[in-house]
């Protein structure tokens, strides 16, 4: 326990710590009647046809965003990067030292992109798609 509280893991600790407190709320929102992923992707663009508008759009295209809701997209870009980091720090301590903080966040967004980009793609297989019967 003493490790998530370690200098060289405090970005992995408050992502894993944002994490599940985005799994809480969804949960309370989902008992109480809403969703937020709903609220969140509302109006936001998935991608249909539409052109991409900028690097970021690219970037975002290249995650799988028009392929699974954005809530979800957060929560598997902030699972990647937890889990990345306290990998990469873990096997840094265990052979030398913890990496400096902003070295080893380096190597976790480096290390969480494609396991982002992989892991969405399965989500959006597993994922309903929209459907409608309006003609």
């Amino acid at each position: 326990m003493s490790a998530l509280t370690a200098s060289g893991f405090y970005p992995f600790t408050i992502a894993a710590l944002i994490l599940v407190g985005l799994v809480v709320f969804e949960i309370v929102a989902v008992v109480v009647g809403l969703s937020f992923s709903s609220l969140l992707g509302h109006g936001i663009s998935h991608g249909d046809g539409h052109l991409d508008h900028g690097p970021l759009d690219a970037w975002m295209s290249w995650l799988n965003k028009g392929g699974v809701p954005l809530l979800v997209l957060i929560m598997i870009a902030l699972a990647s990067f937890a889990i990345a980091g306290f990998a990469i720090q873990g096997v840094a301590q265990a052979v030398i030292a913890p990496l400096p903080t902003l070295v080893g966040g380096l190597c976790a967004v480096a290390a969480a992109l494609p396991i982002t980009r992989t892991l969405s793609r399965w989500t959006a297989r597993i994922l309903p798609a929209d459907e409608t019967t309006a003609i």
